[in-house]
């Protein structure tokens, strides 16, 4: 059966048939197989789990924070979520050694030089609290989070937020919006509107 979809002009028609070209030609000479990855890892990973994190008003967070395990500095991608970070480690791994559903790939960032900062949000797992989905506090928490890796021996005081799907991608506009002085960037996969 051809395969049949809607072309608004002939220019579009005709730029559809050279990107069909272009690859039916990368195919034919496997340079599509050629492709290596952007860099190569580098680290072994290091993992510490249940880190305890102090924010603002004297709550207790709980991370696990997966690093390169060599000296140096690094930077950080946190990212949170109500999702129960120990709940991960049920969950069969079909790829990398420490698959996650929604966040950051921790087998494929930290080998090329990028710390992963994951915490519970307050009031799930072991964080103390209550939680309150999509809250200014929860925004608070995570500027204190970010603020707190910055301080860490292992990094270099660059922290991107987020890096996900649904909570992981939404959560961190609010926090972004607070203006923590080491947040230099945003990850956001998708998220709902």
């Amino acid at each position: 059966m051809p395969l049949i979809f809607p072309i608004a002009s002939m220019q579009s028609a005709k730029r559809v048939c050279r990107y069909l070209a272009l690859i039916a030609l990368l195919l034919q000479t496997g340079a599509l197989l050629a492709i290596e990855p952007v860099s190569k890892p580098l680290y072994e990973v290091k993992l510490e789990k249940d880190v305890v994190i102090r924010v603002r008003d004297n709550t207790l967070l709980y991370a696990d924070i997966y690093r390169p395990a060599a000296e140096g500095e690094f930077p950080v991608l946190v990212a949170y979520a109500p999702y129960q970070k120990d709940l991960d480690e049920i969950y069969p791994r079909p790829v990398y050694g420490w698959q996650s559903r929604e966040m950051p790939e921790a087998a494929f960032f930290v080998p090329r030089g990028y710390v992963i900062a994951r915490f519970d949000v307050r009031g799930v797992g072991r964080s103390e609290g209550k939680f309150d989905l999509l809250s200014e506090q929860g925004a608070e928490d995570a500027y204190d989070v970010i603020e707190w890796t910055a301080q860490q021996s292992w990094s270099s005081g660059k922290t991107s937020i987020g890096g996900g799907v649904g909570y992981y991608s939404i959560a961190p506009w609010k926090a972004a919006s607070l203006n923590p002085p080491h947040l230099t960037a945003m990850l956001s996969w998708e998220k709902r509107t």
